[in-house]
């Protein structure tokens, strides 16, 4: 309603003869705002076609994950979603349903991988809870196949790790981020003490 005021108010002030391109750059305007698309969808904001992080650690990621940046503020509508910002060290498991989907063959070692991992992940994260040396940084488990990373370089950036079940992802802020699918039963701080430069 106030548009439409402005515009009739413009136009009483303004010589006749101009009314035809008033009324044309308003309608392209008009256009242009209607055209402007939506925020990106699910499926867009993962796509990595034409948005990958050119930087070579995320070129070492695990071939099954995928980051691209977000070409617009992160979402809380994207569905089945961890967002992280700071220093982070983020362990990924399998959700319930991948985790089932497993079990049911006995012959693939999801038990054993899956105790492992939860020793190993549970080691780090008592150690770190306990040291100074580790006080700035933030530690979680994500069982979300999509992980928002708002302040790493070049981000923020969103990770699809689809068909990683157990891993564990590093990041810092103005940073390139760091993955490792690597799994054992040992703890994780080798690599969060190099990636954080944590001097011991």
């Amino acid at each position: 309603m106030v548009f439409a005021q402005t515009i009739k108010f413009t136009y009483s002030k303004i010589n006749t003869n101009h009314m035809k391109t008033i009324s044309y750059l308003v309608l392209i305007s008009l256009l242009a705002t209607s055209c402007s698309g939506p925020i990106q969808n699910d499926s867009q904001q993962v796509s990595s076609n034409d948005s990958l992080n050119a930087d070579s650690t995320t070129k070492r990621l695990a071939n099954s994950v995928e980051a691209a940046e977000l070409k617009t503020t992160p979402q809380t509508h994207l569905k089945d979603t961890s967002f992280i910002k700071g220093n982070y060290v983020l362990f990924l498991r399998p959700d319930d349903i991948t985790f089932e989907s497993y079990a049911k063959d006995e012959n693939n070692g999801i038990y054993e991988i899956d105790s492992d991992f939860g020793f190993a992940m549970a080691a780090t994260m008592e150690i770190m809870a306990k040291n100074k040396r580790y006080k700035n940084i933030k530690t979680d488990i994500s069982t979300a196949r999509y992980i928002v990373i708002q302040d790493c370089k070049n981000g923020p950036l969103v990770v699809d790790r689809d068909s990683i079940n157990y891993g564990l992802l590093l990041t810092r802020k103005g940073y390139v981020i760091q993955t490792s699918a690597f799994v054992h039963s040992g703890d994780y701080l080798a690599e969060v003490d190099a990636y954080f430069k944590v001097r011991k």
